[in-house]
């Protein structure tokens, strides 16, 4: 396994649903980023500082540091199918 990497998760595209509804034309057929967008907010609000992280070129959806430590966070809306899980588990 190569060294992690995290970079700022500044540059994490967060919009309104709505608004991304209207500019992609597909409400509500895209779980996934709506339970990502609820996650970011989330943990906005309880004052994480976050990073997006890689590793072996893979991405991690959430790198969360707090005084207690460096938590790796997958957000999918299922993992019953087992490529879908193999592939959140991945760079965990």
């Amino acid at each position: 396994m190569s060294t992690p990497v995290w970079r700022s998760h500044a540059d994490a595209p967060v919009c309104c649903d709505s608004q991304r509804n209207v500019l992609l034309g597909n409400p509500g057929k895209d779980i996934g980023h709506v339970l990502e967008n609820v996650v970011y907010l989330e943990l906005i609000r309880r004052g994480y500082d976050m990073y997006i992280g890689e590793v072996d070129d893979v991405e991690v959806d959430f790198v969360i540091k707090d005084e207690k430590g460096t938590k790796c966070i997958q957000v999918a809306a299922s993992v019953h199918d087992e490529n879908t899980l193999a592939r959140e588990l991945r760079p965990l």
